[in-house]
């Protein structure tokens, strides 16, 4: 109902401007104000206000088609309009090629950056690889070096055993020298001894005197020996620093066979 009435307005709107439309130009270039406020309201050409044929919606008015912008669209895309029917499938490819530019270009990008970040990692890894020539450790040179060095703690270990007994005789050979100063029998304390001690004492001081050079010689030997450890330590030390610097080379080495091997292919840039 209230579509007819809207109708039946604008059909009135349009009479009333056709019929008092070139009096009212007139009298407004005569500058007749007094007169031109005496026509009716609906006398300006402006004053119909155009609607749709069908839905009669003001606002969003097609001229052309006498459709308002959303009853229009609904119809276009249903292809009810015949005038518009022929232009979908263009504007359907066109919109298609343009999703499909756009995608393109998208791929692009992406593959433009992987390359870039694939080559820096490269350039990095050349530049490693080339400051740090690392040449693989001997393996057999350190199972030498660890059996040198159980051989060496082996001999300090019966050397060890060796100087406690000379130790144990040293002491108990200054006991003997002291006692045989005393005039009492070594034996038993309450029994006095007359009997000449001199040929005792000169086998004891000659027994004392070469086991004092027994123990210097046997330290001697043992600080050799804690010297071969040492130094088997430290090769064993260096050995393990060349193996993980040999490794970490040979990571950078198949890291870059990698990225050589999987390069990520630049496609054609899309033309617009």
């Amino acid at each position: 109902m209230a579509k007819e009435l809207k109708a039946e307005k604008i059909k009135r709107q349009q009479k009333t401007t056709e019929q008092y439309g070139n009096q009212r130009l007139k009298i407004k270039a005569e500058r007749d104000y007094a007169s031109l406020a005496m026509l009716p309201r609906d006398a300006s050409v402006v004053s119909p206000q155009n609607r749709g044929w069908i839905s009669g919606r003001p606002p969003g008015q097609r001229r052309r088609y006498g459709r308002v912008r959303v009853l229009f669209r609904k119809l276009t895309c249903q292809g009810v309009l015949s005038v518009i029917r022929n232009l979908l499938p263009e504007r359907t490819m066109q919109q298609n090629c343009m999703n499909c530019v756009l995608e393109q270009w998208n791929q692009y990008e992406e593959a433009v950056k992987r390359r870039a970040v694939q080559n820096r990692r490269i350039t990095e890894l050349q530049k490693l690889i080339g400051e740090v020539p690392v040449a693989q450790p001997s393996d057999r040179q350190f199972i030498d070096t660890r059996s040198q060095k159980a051989e060496a703690e082996s001999r300090r270990m019966a050397m060890n055993c060796e100087l406690m007994v000379i130790e144990r005789n040293i002491k108990l050979f200054h006991t003997t020298l002291s006692s045989l100063d005393k005039p009492v029998c070594p034996i038993s304390d309450q029994l006095v001894c007359s009997t000449d001690k001199t040929d005792v004492r000169e086998e004891v001081s000659a027994a004392l005197q070469n086991n004092h050079l027994l123990r210097s010689s046997l330290k001697e030997r043992i600080e050799s020996q804690n010297t071969i450890i040492q130094e088997c330590i430290a090769e064993e030390q260096n050995y393990v620093s060349q193996k993980a610097a040999y490794e970490q080379y040979r990571s950078w080495i198949t890291e870059l066979d990698i990225y050589n091997n999987n390069l990520t292919v630049i496609p054609p840039e899309p033309i617009v």
